[in-house]
């Protein structure tokens, strides 16, 4: 009896007049528990065929069922299993995401639908496919192509045989190819992104290209080598003139447990007493634990861990306020070159942060402290204690400034220049102000003990609409790069 008389209200609701909003409940029957919201059409003309139970209109046609908005030429469906199929000039919109494509079909009743030929916009990225399909909780697209360029021809674009949108969580694409003003530059097997507007990670790179007073002419890029969140990792590869292959595989987590790997090849590494150390790992395997929140900000271009180089970035948003923890228990093998010393290491670290605590509205500041030690099969013995004090002030939207005081407590030998600390009593800062259309950054090290510069880097950016190529100077390693950054991601 209830599916009759919804029957008949559909009926006379959209025998009501032309191009008039036909409204009815999509509803199985009376003892439904939670009634769905109703489905309102407009359109230039609407049947109701009493033998299918199903609708169609025509021209002009807008489907409005609670926040989402379905537009298009013709429109079939069945008011009873939430089910239409949408044809000509297909648009889609639910909240922030917007979809667009040739045909569509989809269930108001499952919030899921298939698209033909489709385009969507989800988290500012823009996406095509040949076929996508929409589920409550992602998207997932076949022969797709995605990009945060707004043009019609964008600046770059990376294209994968197959994408999965997770809105504001997660981007993972196999498959990839990357594209710069039309022109192939590199393919990956894989690439993932976070969207998460905390804590967006900014995954996505263009190949880096420079050269270096030591090792010539050389050109790197990360390939991500992540299987879903349990494991996360990446293969850093790097060619030079002189070198000819530096690399090194690392992984962050195994297997959704805290295990770290890492394994390289005469990879350049940044830290250390010698600016062109070489370090080979075979390999170094560990275990980190720490809090949420600090291995989410964590990244290994930080190892090791240490205060050293850390510097806060006023520009950030700060989302929260408390204490970060994370530490590393590890093992392996080195050999460090241009010295060849081999030995093995026994490590144990412990750094601990404040989140940046507001002085006013413009200045932040955050302590931090750091705790280390290390065993060599040479019978050496190296441990440091550390404290710093970061400050950092915004001068405006663009400006900013960064100063970061270090000292630490040193015991004992280590038979490796690589994993010393630095400088023990280091004052580093940086600034960055835009000059005209382009944007400056200028930063450095000094050593308070020796009171001589310890290194020093330039940079100049200029933001070409969806894309921001820098140039950097580093002085310590006689090195030009060329980074270009993609604005979104």
């Amino acid at each position: 009896m209830h599916r009759l008389i919804v029957t008949l209200c559909t009926l006379i609701l959209l025998a009501a007049g032309e191009a008039t909003a036909a409204e009815f409940a999509i509803a199985d029957s009376a003892a439904d528990a939670s009634p769905l919201p109703s489905i309102k059409i407009l359109a230039d003309s609407e049947e109701y065929d009493w033998a299918t139970e199903r609708f169609s209109a025509q021209g002009n046609v807008r489907v409005t069922y609670g926040e989402t908005l379905l537009t298009a030429d013709s429109v079939l469906g069945n008011p009873f299993t939430g089910e239409v199929q949408a044809a000509g000039n297909v648009t889609f919109e639910n909240g922030t995401r917007t979809l667009t494509g040739e045909s569509f079909t989809y269930n108001y009743k499952t919030n899921e639908g298939i698209a033909g030929n489709a385009s969507a916009v989800v988290d500012n990225v823009y996406f095509r496919g040949e076929e996508l399909k929409s589920a409550p909780d992602k998207y997932t697209l076949t022969g797709s192509r995605f990009t945060t360029c707004d043009e019609e021809h964008p600046h770059y674009y990376l294209s994968a045989r197959e994408l999965e949108i997770i809105p504001e969580k997660k981007l993972i694409a196999r498959g990839v190819s990357i594209y710069l003003y039309g022109t192939r530059l590199i393919s990956v097997p894989k690439y993932s992104v976070g969207l998460d507007k905390e804590h967006k990670t900014s995954g996505f790179k263009l190949p880096v290209v420079g050269v270096s007073g030591r090792y010539g002419v050389f050109a790197g890029y990360s390939f991500d080598m992540s299987s879903g969140a349990s494991t996360v990792g990446r293969l850093n590869a790097r060619m030079s003139t002189r070198e000819v292959f530096q690399g090194g595989l690392e992984y962050d987590r195994i297997a959704g447990q805290p295990v770290f790997f890492r394994a390289s090849y005469r990879e350049r590494y940044y830290g250390g007493t010698n600016p062109y150390t070489l370090l080979t790992r075979m390999p170094e395997v560990g275990i980190r634990y720490g809090t949420r929140n600090a291995y989410e900000q964590y990244s290994s271009p930080k190892e090791p861990l240490n205060l050293s180089r850390s510097l806060l970035d006023p520009r950030q948003p700060i989302s929260r306020q408390g204490m970060n923890v994370i530490g590393e228990v590890s093992a392996g093998r080195f050999t460090e070159n241009p010295d060849n010393v081999t030995s093995n290491r026994l490590d144990t670290r412990l750094v601990a942060w404040m989140d940046p605590v507001p002085l006013h509205s413009n200045t932040f500041f955050s302590p931090g402290i750091s705790a280390r030690f290390s065993h060599y099969d040479t019978g050496d013995d190296y441990s440091s204690v550390g404290f710093s004090l970061g400050v950092g002030r915004r001068f405006g939207q663009q400006s900013y400034g960064s100063l970061t005081y270090t000292a630490n407590s040193i015991q004992g030998t280590t038979p490796f220049g690589f994993d010393v600390v630095e400088i023990p009593h280091e004052l580093a800062g940086r600034v960055g102000f835009p000059v005209g259309s382009l944007f400056l950054e200028v930063g450095g090290r000094y050593d308070l003990t020796k009171g001589l510069m310890y290194d020093s880097e330039v940079s100049i950016a200029k933001r070409l609409h969806c894309l921001e190529p820098k140039l950097t100077w580093r002085n310590r390693f006689r090195q030009f790069s060329i980074d270009v950054g993609v604005v979104g991601f």
